[in-house]
Order: structure tokens, then C-alpha cells, then sequence
């Protein structure tokens, strides 16, 4: 496996480990941390396994203390933990971008494309139809070079080729306004 296709716990372990870097954590106070990355609460059935990992790898300890009548871990990274980081550092930055990235989405509709593709995998299982399934394939492929085109544009790479094209379709997704015809079609600045 390359360390590009880590699973989520390989992810969560790198998360984690960025999380702890900064100070110690009790498990509470970690998930929140990983939800204000991610933008999604993390469950305690994938955080705690994670925790215990990296307690028997020695990446973490653990200090035990009272609060009332509950037992409460701090979990602090070890040497060892902050040399395991260093030595994924780039792998570890991609994985916080990413999920950073994700949250960013999900501010910005991903939750209505995935029940939309939920839907459609739900639907497709029923279609007998060669013309159907045709199209839907056209729709997944124009859907994905869309996505395509607005890391492009976002990364500046084929913007010359591309800017014709992103212009005319924000211009359409902007609210109508009273403007005049010229100024209706006003290319947007952040292009």
C-alpha cells in the first residue's frame, strides 16, 4: 500500500498525531479538534481504537486524572510519536488539507451531491435500458471533468483554455439584478 492510499485509520492515526503535536488532549477535546478540521463529528468507535494503537506503538501516553466521579485520559504525543510525524510530515500536511478541504465542501453543498449520487445508485440498479445507462454514464463523466476543471481553476492550470468557459457559467449562476445588460455580463473579479 503507498502511503497515498492510506485508509481512514492511517489518516486519523496522522490526524491525531497533528492534533496531539499542539498540546495535550483528553478524547473529547480530540474529537471536537478533528470535527472543526473536518467539518463532521468523528465517532468515539473510530477515534478511541486510533488512541489505543498509538498508546501500544508508544507514539502516545496517557495521564489519568479525576474530574468529579469520572476517570478522564489526557493523551499527550511522545518522541517517538513527533518522529513517526516527521517522517510522514508530508503525508501528514496532505491529510489535514484534505480533510480541511472537505469540510470546506461540505460548506458548499458535497452533502447534496452525495445523497444525489446515493439516489442515483439506489436507481441505476433498476434501469434495463442501454440508452439510459449511456447517459447516466455521460452525466458521471461530465460531472467528473467539471470537478476537474474547478481544481484547474482554483490550482490557475488551464485557466487560458478554460476561462471562457467558468466566466460565461458564474456569470449565468449569479443572482439577476437590475443592471444593465453590460453590466450584467461583467466578468467576476475573482476569476
Amino acid at each position: 500500500m503507498s502511503k497515498d492510499d492510506l485508509d481512514l485509520r492511517g489518516k486519523l492515526r496522522l490526524l491525531i498525531l497533528l492534533i496531539l503535536s499542539d498540546s495535550p488532549k483528553h478524547g473529547y477535546l480530540i474529537m471536537k479538534e478533528i470535527e472543526k478540521l473536518t467539518g463532521k463529528p468523528p465517532s468515539p468507535g473510530s477515534v478511541y481504537p486510533v488512541l489505543n494503537e498509538l498508546l501500544r506503538k508508544g507514539y502516545v501516553e496517557a495521564s489519568v486524572s479525576r474530574v468529579g466521579a469520572r476517570v478522564q485520559k489526557t493523551y499527550f504525543i511522545t518522541e517517538a510519536g513527533m518522529r513517526y510525524l516527521e517522517e510522514n510530515k508530508e503525508l501528514a500536511i496532505k491529510v489535514m488539507r484534505r480533510f480541511k478541504g472537505f469540510s470546506i465542501l461540505r460548506e458548499l453543498g458535497l452533502e447534496e451531491l452525495k445523497d444525489a449520487l446515493k439516489e442515483l445508485a439506489e436507481a441505476v440498479v433498476d434501469i434495463d435500458d442501454e440508452v439510459k445507462l449511456i447517459y447516466i454514464k455521460k452525466v458521471i463523466s461530465e460531472c467528473s471533468q467539471k470537478i476537474l476543471l474547478a481544481r484547474d481553476v482554483i490550482a490557475g492550470a488551464g485557466l487560458q483554455n478554460n476561462i471562457a468557459l467558468v466566466r460565461e457559467e458564474t456569470v449565468r449562476e449569479l443572482p439577476s439584478s437590475p443592471a444593465t445588460g453590460a453590466e450584467a455580463h461583467a466578468e467576476p473579479k475573482d476569476l
